[in-house]
């Protein structure tokens, strides 16, 4: 296989996994790397499709089987970060997301999930600025500021988590569901009208959301109304 055919396998394979065709990219990843065996993208990408299939354990492996011959792989340091952040190894987590960045300053979704590592723990104003950064670089990212308010929702503090979380929607940044999330805020803030608005914008946006109301409605079960 010469180079020019393993960028079109490797190519497919990523078409592939967009269309969440995961087995038909297996088959282009494993076709590649029968010629390439150190081709370390396309075994960092076997990984991404065990972890969206739910096979964490076999994503793990192929991750740092990766690593293991391209300790500065960038889809490979992604991946390990955002598997450190989901067991809220907060310090790994930034490690990796930090190596992404090295190699690639301009690589948005680090910059994001070194923005939620921030604020995990507690440093939301270098949260922000990350956040800032990565919306400087690419207009159309939405939802950051979605995620990163959350954190303090969940805890309970809801004037904080509204102030950040509404940053996205004054700017036209934030999506369908995180809109759900944001109505509930808005709820335990008292301004049920604007609940109601930001449900009926994101039911408009997207027909196949559901529970909206419910989640919103439960907001008053808890107040034993």
């Amino acid at each position: 296989m010469n180079q020019t055919h393993a960028w079109i396998t490797y190519g497919a394979g990523m078409v592939y996994i967009k269309k969440k065709r995961y087995e038909a990219g297996s088959d282009k990843f494993r076709e590649l790397l029968a010629a390439h065996p150190q081709y370390g993208d396309a075994i960092a990408q076997l990984g991404v499709i065990e972890r969206n299939q739910g096979r964490r354990d076999n994503a793990k492996r192929y991750i740092e089987k990766t690593l293991s011959q391209d300790p500065e792989n960038k889809i490979a340091n992604y991946q390990f970060g955002l598997f450190h952040l989901e067991n809220r190894e907060y310090v790994d987590a930034a490690d990796h997301f930090s190596r992404v960045l090295k190699a690639d300053p301009s690589h948005t979704c680090a910059m994001i999930q070194l923005a939620i590592v921030a604020g995990r723990n507690g440093d939301f104003k270098k949260a922000e600025t990350l956040v800032n950064d990565a919306y400087d670089k690419d207009d159309k990212l939405t939802d950051a500021f979605a995620k990163l308010g959350w954190i303090k929702a969940e805890k309970q503090d809801w004037a904080g988590a509204l102030e950040i979380m509404d940053k996205d929607s004054c700017d036209g940044r934030i999506s369908p569901a995180w809109k759900v999330n944001l109505a509930q805020l808005y709820g335990r803030n008292g301004e049920w009208d604007r609940a109601i608005e930001l449900i009926e914008d994101a039911y408009g946006y997207n027909l196949y959301l559901k529970d909206a109301y419910s989640k919103l409605g439960w907001i008053k079960t808890e107040d034993q109304d």
